[in-house]
């Protein structure tokens, strides 16, 4: 009885292949165009990071003469109250 356990064959992957230089001259232009455009938005995101950075000023809210208005509760009259009603009543206080 063999305790060997069969290794699987390697798979055959494909290889990428190794970056070259564009082959055509048509190439060697879009690429020069697209390193323009490329450099340009590099320029825009450079000018907008500072401004994401930079924290927004407090709104300024003018003085009023008028006060909040005050809620005063009214207190409830216990006095119709039954005992045990009057009790719960005091240790809420």
């Amino acid at each position: 009885m063999s305790t060997e356990t069969p290794t699987p064959a390697p798979s055959a992957e494909p290889e990428t292949p190794p970056a070259s230089p564009p082959a055509t001259p048509d190439a060697a232009l879009e690429l020069a165009a697209f390193r323009d455009v490329l450099a340009a938005l590099r320029a825009d995101i450079a000018a907008l990071t500072p401004a994401k950075t930079e924290t927004p000023a407090a709104p300024t809210v003018p003085a009023t003469d008028t006060p909040p208005p005050a809620i005063t509760p009214k207190a409830p009259d216990t006095s119709n109250l039954p005992v045990f009603a009057r009790l719960a009543a005091g240790y809420t206080n």
